[in-house]
C-alpha cells in the first residue's frame, strides 16, 4: 500500500482556513527532508539553525505539527498522511 503525506503551513492555532500545501512526500524520511528544505528557503529571518530544524523534525515525528516553532510563533507546520490505492 502506498502512503502520501501532505505538509502545510499553518497559523499559530493550526486552524484549517490557514493552511497552505507546501509540499507532497511518499515516505517519512523524503518528508523530513522537504520540511528541512522548506525551512532553510522560507524563514523570513534567514537560515534557521541546527537546533530550530531538529526541534521541527522531532515535533513532527512525534505529533505530526510543530508547536510554536519560532519565538512569535509565525511559522507552523502540520501533516497528514493518507494510504493511497484503496476504497474509502
Amino acid at each position: 500500500m502506498a502512503n502520501i503525506i501532505l505538509i502545510y503551513t499553518t497559523d499559530p492555532w493550526h486552524s484549517f482556513a490557514s493552511r497552505e500545501l507546501v509540499a507532497v512526500a511518499t515516505t517519512e524520511k523524503q518528508r523530513d527532508k522537504l520540511v528541512k528544505k522548506y525551512l532553510r528557503d522560507n524563514l523570513a529571518y534567514g537560515k534557521p539553525d541546527k537546533a530550530l530544524r531538529d526541534k521541527a523534525l522531532k515535533q513532527i515525528q512525534d505529533m505530526g505539527q510543530t508547536q510554536c516553532l519560532t519565538e512569535s510563533c509565525d511559522l507552523e507546520i502540520d501533516t497528514e498522511a493518507y494510504d493511497t490505492n484503496v476504497i474509502l
